[in-house]
Order: structure tokens, then C-alpha cells, then sequence
């Protein structure tokens, strides 16, 4: 599987919110018991104003995912199985404990 258009350099004024909700942390600990990545706490999927899905992920590590490629092909199997429609494309961003965005891939054409 090629994962398209993935950036670790992006500006650090690309932030959100350190703590996820209570269903995203939710999302994560269901996560955990498929063996996914401990360090995430948090897993949002919505549709941006486009109707893109956009998959939002909080986690512990500092410097971001070493293998970002087999984390994020991990979450994809793990977010289809939950129902989440993945096969069309969507936009994974990876945010750590200071709301910093670590990571960005975009699956969409």
C-alpha cells in the first residue's frame, strides 16, 4: 500500500486542543485492545467542509512515529473495522502532548 503526500515538516503553529473528548479517548482505549500504539490517547474521525474524512490522533510521543507507515496503515485496519469508511481516502493528522502536529498524511486524490 503507497501512502501518499506524508509530511513530519510541518510549521509548528499547526496545533489543536492537548486533550482529546471523552469519546476520542474512548476510540483510543478500544484501540489498545487490538494492539494498537499505547502512546495514543485520543482518535477523532469527522468529515471536513468538503466531506473529507479527517481521522485526528493524540499521542505521548514526543518526536512523533519513527515507522509513521506501519502506525498509520495500523489505524486504518483498525478504523475500517470500526465501520469507519477509509477506502475513499482521508486526512490523518498526528498531534502530540503540547497540541503540536507531529505528523500529516493525505490519502485523498
Amino acid at each position: 500500500m503507497f501512502l501518499a503526500a506524508c509530511s513530519d515538516d510541518l510549521p509548528n503553529s499547526a496545533k489543536i486542543s492537548k486533550s482529546p473528548d471523552r469519546a476520542a479517548a474512548d476510540l483510543a482505549d478500544h484501540y489498545h485492545s487490538t494492539k494498537g500504539d499505547s502512546g495514543v490517547f485520543g482518535i477523532r474521525t469527522s468529515k471536513n467542509g468538503n466531506g473529507v474524512l479527517v481521522v485526528t490522533v493524540w499521542t505521548r510521543k514526543k518526536g512523533g512515529y519513527r515507522n509513521f507507515d506501519a502506525f498509520a496503515i495500523h489505524l486504518r485496519g483498525f478504523l475500517a473495522k470500526q465501520g469507519v469508511r477509509v477506502n475513499k481516502g482521508y486526512v490523518l493528522n498526528v498531534y502530540g502532548l503540547d497540541g503540536t502536529r507531529l505528523h500529516n498524511l493525505d490519502t485523498t486524490d
